[in-house]
């Protein structure tokens, strides 16, 4: 619900709104609003009326630089995931195994020439987490959101078509 309070704009205010457009770089609009005590809404509209606009370029720049930043850990923890991959399986075909075995309640490190179900099991678990995790991040990477757009546009066209399909020959009311 809208606010009804009438905003009394001084000259003063105006000249804040003008100089933090001004200046280099811009104070964010959300910023501006906090420091005159105001809604992000109501600062914007003074600032249309005001003819400030407002310069994306910044936020588009830093924005990018963060999706670059995240693809490139994304890269660097697929490249971890991939050699612990590597390493796990490898370590299903050597003759000889390094485990822990349990006697009389004491744990204890052994080698033996094969594996324990147990730990083929855990190995199996991690290989599995491992390629979920790989698969998720090849999709993030993959993913442009045209899947998603469309698959929603797909969605909405099939209720409507179902809408159309019930509706009466000679329209919603008989007529």
């Amino acid at each position: 619900m809208a606010s009804s309070r009438k905003i009394n704009w001084t000259s003063k205010m105006d000249n804040r709104l003008i100089d933090w457009a001004e200046h280099s770089p811009p104070l964010s609009v959300a910023k501006q609003a906090k420091a005159l005590g105001l809604g992000v809404a109501t600062v914007s509209g003074r600032r249309k009326v005001l003819g400030i606009k407002s310069d994306r370029t910044q936020a588009r720049a830093a924005n990018e630089a963060k999706k670059v930043d995240a693809a490139t850990r994304r890269a660097t923890i697929v490249d971890s995931l991939t050699d612990h991959l590597g390493t796990t399986m490898k370590a299903r075909t050597v003759t000889q195994h390094m485990t822990l075995i349990r006697v009389e309640g004491t744990e204890m490190q052994t080698t033996l020439d094969f594996i324990p179900l147990r730990d083929q099991v855990d190995q199996s678990r991690i290989m599995s987490t491992d390629a979920g995790t790989l698969e998720r991040l090849h999709r993030m990477d993959a993913d442009t959101g045209v899947q998603d757009a469309t698959s929603m546009l797909g969605g909405i066209a099939a209720l409507l078509s179902g809408a159309a399909a019930e509706m009466p020959e000679d329209g919603p009311e008989g007529k």
